[in-house]
């Protein structure tokens, strides 16, 4: 029982969820830090009146690759081992055809 418990305890002896630590960057907390900067990039592509390229490379960007996903073979995996066999068996004839001295010049 005692295992247990100490088990499930912190490193400042607290059994149970701990609450998560703020973190600070430069004495103020990271959520505002990031809500600053995110606004500063809008403000920054707003006013450089990019939001039409903006909006292209984040249609090409996310589009692009779920259109290829949809395109894919489904059971590609199957197909290169089946190739890699046919392969081999090819392969395989070549060398025998190689070290067959039956046939005389």
């Amino acid at each position: 029982m005692v295992a247990r418990a100490r088990a499930k305890a912190g490193s400042d002896g607290v059994v149970g969820l701990h609450k998560r630590r703020r973190l600070y960057i430069v004495l103020v907390p990271r959520s505002l830090v990031v809500a600053v900067l995110m606004c500063g990039g809008l403000a920054a592509v707003y006013r450089s009146h990019e939001l039409l390229t903006l909006s292209w490379a984040l249609l090409l960007g996310i589009g692009l690759p779920l259109l290829h996903a949809t395109f894919r073979l489904p059971n590609l995996k199957a197909k290169i081992a089946s190739a890699r066999e046919e392969f081999r068996a090819v392969w395989r004839g070549y060398q025998a055809e190689l070290y067959d001295y039956s046939h005389s010049m």
